[in-house]
C-alpha cells in the first residue's frame, strides 16, 4: 500500500474554489429545473384479478410492484374502488351482486403503504359495497397508512408546493340533486381557505368516452362554486377535458389499476401538475396495461396540457371567528365594507321551530371580529346561498326550499332562487330579471 494521502491545507478565506462554485451552480440549476409536482390518476382496484395477480407476483406484500415503473418521489391522488370486506374481524356481506362487489382484504389494502398515493377518493359507488361499517373501517385504515380519504368534507393537503383542498362527490347513481346540494357549500368554504380547490366527482357512463348527460353543466357549477381543478372518475375509460387560465377539468381519467377485460378499459390518463413561474401547468399522458397483466405502464406521448394562473392567496382573516368550524359557508363581502364576511351556520330558531341554515354577516377588524347582522333567515328556508358580482355591487343568490315559514314542509324537493341586496341592516329581495337569471344558473 502507498503512503496515506495527506490532507489538503486549508484554503485562504479570500480564495474561491471554482469547482465548488460550479457544483453549487449545477445543484441550483437542477433544483430550478425540477419544480414541485403532484399526479392525478384514475380508478384503482385491489380486488378480484388485481389482488390475484399481485399475490402471485408478491405473495408477502413486500413490493410496490404496481408503481415500480413510474418515477418516484411525487405525491399521487386517485380513486379507490372498493372497501374492506372484513371490518373488525367480522365478514361483512356484500349488499349487491357479488360479481360487482370489490372487497379488499386488509393485506391487499396494506400494499398502498408502498404506493405514491397521499389521497384517494372514497366518494364512489363501491365505497359501501360491504356496508357502512366497512366503509368507515376502510377510511380509518387508509389514514393509518398515511393516505387521506377524499369525501364530501374538505381534505386539506400540501402538494406540489400548493395548499390544496380536495372534495369528492358520487354522482354515478341515486339522488344527484341531493348530492350537489350537499357539496356546494363545502366547496365554497374550502375556497375561502385556499384558491386551489380540487373536486373529484364520480360520474359519467361506464365504458363510454363521450360525456354523459349533465357533466359539462355540473362542471360549470363546480367552477362557479369555487373549484379550480376537476378530476373525474367512474367511466373506466378516459374522457375529454376543458381548460382555461382559471380552471381545468378532466372529466374522466379511466382506469389506472383495474382488472376489467374490454380493451378500452386498459387505458388510463395520468395528469402531472407542476408549479413553476407563477403558474400551475398540468400535462396529461396515458397509461396502458396489457391483456395479460393488470399492471399499468407509463406512456410518453402528451395528450393535453393546461396552464392555470396562480391566484392570490385566500384571505383567511375570517378564521379568527370562534364559529369558524361551525360555518358551513363563508365568503368575503367587500361591497358591505372592508373586512366584511357573509357566512351560513346551522342553528335553531323559533321562527320556523327547526335547526336550519342561518345567514350571518360579520366584520374582521385586526385581531377581533364585530357582528354586523345575525339574521334568522331570509324569505324562505335556506338550502344554500352565495354572493355574486352584479354590475358594480355584490348581490346574494339564495337557493330556498319552496315551502314557507307559515306552511313548512322540510322534505320538499322543490326549490326557489331569490336574489337579495344588502342595505346595511339586512337583505331585501331584488326585482332584476338579469340578476335573477344569473342566480338561477348558479
Amino acid at each position: 500500500m502507498g503512503d496515506p494521502v495527506a490532507p489538503h491545507p486549508a484554503a485562504p478565506s479570500d480564495r474561491v474554489d471554482p469547482v465548488g462554485v460550479l457544483l453549487i451552480t449545477l445543484i441550483a440549476a437542477c433544483t430550478e429545473a425540477e419544480p414541485p409536482c403532484f399526479v392525478f390518476v384514475g380508478d384503482v382496484s385491489l380486488s378480484r384479478g388485481v389482488a390475484a395477480e399481485l399475490a402471485g407476483r408478491d405473495p408477502d406484500g413486500e413490493s410496490g410492484a404496481p408503481w415500480d415503473a413510474f418515477p418516484a418521489g411525487e405525491p399521487w391522488i386517485g380513486n379507490l374502488e372498493g372497501t374492506l370486506d372484513r371490518a373488525g374481524g367480522v365478514e361483512a356481506p356484500c349488499g349487491k351482486d357479488p360479481t360487482l362487489c370489490l372487497g379488499i382484504t386488509p393485506g391487499d389494502l396494506a400494499r398502498l403503504s408502498r404506493s405514491p398515493f397521499v389521497a384517494l377518493s372514497r366518494a364512489n359507488n363501491h365505497a359501501s359495497d360491504h356496508g357502512p361499517g366497512a366503509a368507515v373501517a376502510t377510511n380509518t385504515a387508509l389514514v393509518a397508512l398515511g393516505i387521506a380519504p377524499i369525501t364530501e368534507a374538505p381534505t386539506y393537503l400540501t402538494a406540489g408546493g400548493l395548499d390544496l383542498a380536495f372534495l369528492g362527490v358520487d354522482l354515478s347513481a341515486g339522488d344527484t340533486q341531493a348530492a350537489l346540494e350537499r357539496i356546494r357549500l363545502p366547496i365554497g368554504k374550502a375556497s375561502a381557505r385556499t384558491p386551489w380547490v380540487v373536486v373529484v366527482p364520480h360520474w359519467g357512463i361506464e365504458g363510454v368516452a363521450a360525456l354523459g348527460p349533465g357533466q359539462e353543466t355540473i362542471a360549470t357549477l363546480f367552477r362557479t362554486w369555487g373549484a379550480r381543478i376537476i378530476v373525474g372518475a367512474h367511466a373506466h375509460v378516459p374522457q375529454g377535458n376543458a381548460c382555461s387560465a382559471e380552471a381545468a377539468t378532466w372529466y374522466g381519467l379511466g382506469n389506472h389499476l383495474f382488472d376489467q377485460r374490454p380493451p378500452p378499459t386498459h387505458e388510463g390518463a395520468l395528469v402531472r401538475c407542476c408549479s413553476r413561474s407563477g403558474a400551475l401547468t398540468c400535462t396529461e399522458t396515458r397509461t396502458r396495461r396489457t391483456a395479460r397483466s393488470v399492471l399499468p405502464a407509463p406512456g410518453a406521448d402528451i395528450v393535453s396540457t393546461c396552464t392555470l394562473a396562480t391566484p392570490a392567496d385566500a384571505d383567511r382573516s375570517w378564521e379568527i371567528h370562534p364559529w369558524r368550524d361551525r360555518f358551513e359557508f363563508v365568503q368575503a363581502f367587500p361591497s358591505a365594507g372592508a373586512g366584511t364576511w357573509f357566512a351560513l351556520h346551522r342553528a335553531w330558531s323559533d321562527l320556523d321551530d327547526e335547526e336550519g341554515l342561518r345567514p350571518y354577516v360579520f366584520r374582521v377588524e385586526g385581531a377581533r371580529y364585530v357582528e354586523v347582522w345575525r339574521g334568522s333567515s331570509l324569505a324562505r328556508p335556506i338550502v344554500a346561498a352565495r354572493l355574486f358580482a352584479w354590475k358594480d355591487e355584490q348581490l346574494l343568490c339564495a337557493l330556498h326550499r319552496a315551502d314557507s315559514f307559515l306552511a313548512p314542509n322540510p322534505t320538499t324537493r322543490d326549490r326557489v332562487s331569490i336574489v337579495y341586496r344588502w342595505n346595511g341592516f339586512g337583505f331585501r329581495a331584488v326585482e332584476d330579471a338579469g340578476a335573477i337569471a344569473a342566480c338561477a344558473g348558479m
